[in-house]
């Protein structure tokens, strides 16, 4: 264990930068395949549309990019922000003797605390993280158990009342807050870190692994909980071509050979259908609809 610290924190040459860089890349792609691969499956499962799904990885991928412009873009701020306060507090202690003694008060706090500790630092932000993502989950226990529901009956047979949570009435109130509450967690989760391994990369110190697993598991279930039901809840996802058949307002959901998948809101449960592509009955309307708009709570 000794020796592979000693490797972990030895000077690294160009050439293990450059590996250490590529390795970061192949994994930041795994990790945004596998993403969209839980984002997809969730989403063409809950619409019962499994078998009329046509979607690569490279679409996967482009549900992830979709799915990371929002906390992307906030991640870019949070940055942009810190490097500001570094620069205006490194000007404040060059410039004022009283920023200067505030800043030994609060090391001589960090060192009661044992805040400057690298074990210590890591834990209490594991803690931090956990508590974040605890806080936020049981928040929205009523909306994850709302996704939940759905899902297992899938919107061909579930109730109205349970797929009424989908309509767009619940955008601002549920949709949108469920998004950038977890998007907060996931930033909290990559702040929080920050100063334990800026103090471990200063003291030439290894993090605690289990630490730092834990660490790891607390993003990465944020990041899940984030992005899993992002097609289901951003309403620009959910449009589907408008049709008619046999007088019912339907979408078709996807397409299979010589068949289409048709999701018919009013009709009788299962609102999924199979028709021929070439039925005289069907009339294309081709114009994209969200397919949850006619599910509202008060119908």
């Amino acid at each position: 264990m000794q020796a592979l610290d000693a490797v972990l924190l030895r000077k690294r040459t160009t050439t293990e930068y450059v590996v250490l860089a590529l390795e970061v890349l192949a994994g930041g792609a795994v990790a945004s395949i596998a993403l969209g691969a839980v984002n997809s499956r969730y989403f063409n499962f809950t619409l019962g549309r499994t078998d009329f799904a046509n979607e690569s990885v490279l679409d996967w991928l482009r549900f992830v990019a979709q799915a990371s412009v929002a906390p992307a873009t906030m991640f870019l701020f949070m940055l942009f922000a810190v490097g500001l306060l570094s620069v205006a507090a490194r000007l404040l202690l060059s410039a004022s003797a009283g920023a200067r003694r505030v800043q030994a008060t609060l090391a001589n706090v960090a060192r009661r605390w044992r805040l400057d500790d690298v074990a210590t630092l890591s834990a209490c932000m594991l803690l931090l993280s956990a508590a974040a993502l605890i806080v936020t989950w049981w928040y929205f226990v009523p909306v994850l158990d709302s996704l939940g529901s759905i899902a297992s009956s899938n919107i061909s047979t579930a109730p109205r009342e349970t797929l009424a949570f989908l309509s767009p009435v619940y955008r601002d109130s549920h949709h949108i807050p469920y998004r950038q509450s977890f998007t907060a967690v996931v930033l909290i989760c990559l702040g929080l870190w920050y100063p334990a391994l800026r103090l471990a990369a200063r003291k030439r110190e290894p993090i605690n692994r289990g630490i730092l697993a834990g660490g790891v598991a607390v993003l990465v279930l944020s990041l899940l909980l984030l992005d899993f039901p992002y097609r289901l809840l951003v309403t620009h996802q959910r449009g589907f071509e408008s049709a008619t058949w046999e007088g019912d307002s339907c979408f078709i959901l996807g397409e299979r050979q010589a068949h289409l998948l048709l999701f018919c809101p009013d009709a009788a449960v299962p609102r999924n259908r199979i028709v021929r592509a070439d039925d005289p009955n069907l009339k294309r309307a081709g114009v994209l609809e969200d397919i949850f708009a006619k599910f509202h709570p008060s119908k």
